[in-house]
């Protein structure tokens, strides 16, 4: 699986498309840029919770890519979060439930598509565990420890498709102004 630099650079570049988007956000409902940042870092982070488990017991396969990287955890966590939203500030809940299932998504997209067993993408539904037959990560090897070579690999592989995304969404706002110019209907005199 990725490692949380690969996650925690998805949440950032969620936040970067937003802000190249020229969405103005409502600081009582979204609040400044750095903290909605933080925000969708965290979110993309939280399926990963379940590794804390892992490390403490020692036993990562019992635990990490089970539950909490299910789409109905991602569902629930959502709607809870759009719900806290809501309650707050009386608005905001398709905001919130959409931006954190993006993150909630991304992070599993991303687990898919690396090294390891799969994950368990329709529990409660199903306990079979789904992988994707092309791999981008390289994935961290829990097994080798903290202090494992490989993990430069892994870093490196990551970091790599981060510097492409941000490419991507740094050239996305150009690209739709110019094709919105192209296809524009012209008028001719």
């Amino acid at each position: 699986m990725p490692s949380p630099l690969a996650h925690a650079g998805l949440g950032y570049a969620v936040h970067l498309a937003l802000r190249n988007r020229g969405q103005r956000y409502d600081l009582r409902r979204s609040g400044p840029f750095p903290l909605l940042a933080l925000a969708l870092v965290c979110l993309s982070l939280l399926p990963d919770l379940d590794a804390v488990a892992g490390m403490v017991t020692g036993d990562m396969r019992r635990f990490h890519n089970t539950i909490t990287h299910s789409l109905a955890f991602g569902l629930l966590v959502s709607s809870a979060i759009g719900g806290a939203v809501w309650l707050r500030w009386r608005s905001g809940f398709r905001r919130w439930f959409g931006l954190a299932l993006l993150c909630h998504v991304l992070h599993m997209i991303t687990d898919l598509a690396s090294t390891g067993r799969g994950l368990m993408v329709l529990w409660p539904l199903s306990s079979a565990r789904y992988k994707s037959p092309v791999k981008v990560f390289y994935g961290v090897r829990w097994p080798d420890g903290w202090r494992s070579r490989r993990h430069a690999w892994t870093v490196a592989t990551e970091l790599g498709s981060l510097v492409a995304a941000a490419g991507i969404i740094r050239l996305l706002p150009r690209v739709s102004t110019r094709l919105r110019g192209i296809l524009r209907p012209q008028v001719w005199p």
